[in-house]
């Protein structure tokens, strides 16, 4: 059973990834862990048909979109519209940020 404290084990575009949601065996259900230093960025993205949250759980996360950049605390959640552009990013270090 995978667990939110434990460090991440695999690898995405050069992050540190953790497929929550398939580990815990769902089918229906995306939920990733990205453990995010300095300088880290995931790629600028979209998606279609579907919505997405992302929780800031430590450090700070940078998240950007058409609209602007914001920078998310911990324990910030902020959703994003279907079809919407997004990316994030650390500032601080040791940042765990969660998509879902």
């Amino acid at each position: 059973m995978p667990n939110i404290f434990e460090p991440a084990r695999g690898r995405s575009n050069d992050l540190r990834v953790e497929r929550l949601a398939a580990e815990a065996g769902a089918d229906h259900l995306g939920m990733t862990l990205y453990e995010l230093e300095p300088g880290d960025s995931m790629v600028y993205h979209y998606h279609l048909g579907r919505e997405e949250l992302l929780i800031a759980l430590v450090g700070r996360v940078a998240l950007r979109t058409p609209e602007g950049s914001r920078e998310l605390t911990e324990g910030e959640v902020v959703r994003a519209a279907t079809g919407a552009h997004m990316a994030s990013r650390t500032s601080a270090p040791g940042s765990r940020a969660s998509w879902s």
